[in-house]
């Protein structure tokens, strides 16, 4: 079972391990083609995050975030760690949650596919009998203009839920942003599986020695 959550749009529920899904695009996304991200054609032009960078700092917008590369990486990254939350969250929340954080010309598609995913992993596990860790790892930021920026987000994230063997995930979330209404809103998006590293020689722990092992802990911010 694969319990790759994306707030704004794409969710791979309910594929046991292995039969994971091809990646799906909310309505707009590029794909990882058109975008030119490791499949053999030229990435979007604009500059790297460390170069777009200007010596001032742009103008904060109405969460704080900048009107730049670096207030970009910051939504895309609050964006994979909300999907923490999303498992746990009642559908009129998590609905609320994802059009928050999407453009105006995105919301209704992406709320219609959220809903539709959440009544497919409802039917197996209601909310709160999921939990899931998320820790993101490295990014990758492409500008197409001052107003439109890409960011590719690699995470692995640890579910755990009733009748579930606790198991990784590792997955590449693309954000197409936009500025609009004073922050950055995700007008596309698509998730794909991995890159997953090889395991290691770790033996893995069973789920109830994960939750002991674990307890006191609190999620990093």
């Amino acid at each position: 079972m694969s319990v790759t959550a994306v707030v704004v749009g794409v969710v791979y529920w309910g594929q046991p391990p292995g039969r994971r899904p091809a990646p799906v695009t909310a309505a707009g996304a590029p794909t990882g083609e058109a975008r030119g991200q490791g499949r053999g054609s030229a990435p979007l032009p604009g500059p790297s995050p460390e170069a777009g960078a200007s010596a001032a700092p742009a103008a904060a917008g109405a969460k704080g975030r900048t009107h730049d590369v670096a207030g970009a990486r910051s939504a895309a990254l609050a964006c994979v760690r909300a999907l923490a939350d999303l498992v746990v969250m009642e559908e009129s929340d998590a609905v609320a949650t994802q059009r928050a954080m999407a453009s105006a010309g995105a919301a209704e598609s992406l709320v219609a596919d959220l809903r539709s995913r959440l009544a497919v992993l409802r039917r197996t596990w209601p909310a709160g009998s999921l939990t899931y860790r998320v820790a993101p790892l490295a990014t990758r930021v492409v500008a197409e203009s001052t107003d439109t920026v890409t960011v590719d987000v690699w995470y692995v994230g640890v579910v755990a839920g009733e009748r579930l063997p606790t198991y990784e995930e590792w997955v590449t979330e693309t954000y197409r942003l936009v500025w609009e209404g004073y922050d950055w809103r995700v007008a596309a998006h698509l998730s794909a599986p991995g890159p997953r590293p090889d395991p290691g020689t770790q033996a893995p722990a069973t789920a109830p020695e994960v939750e002991a092992r674990l307890a006191g802990f609190e999620a990093v911010p």
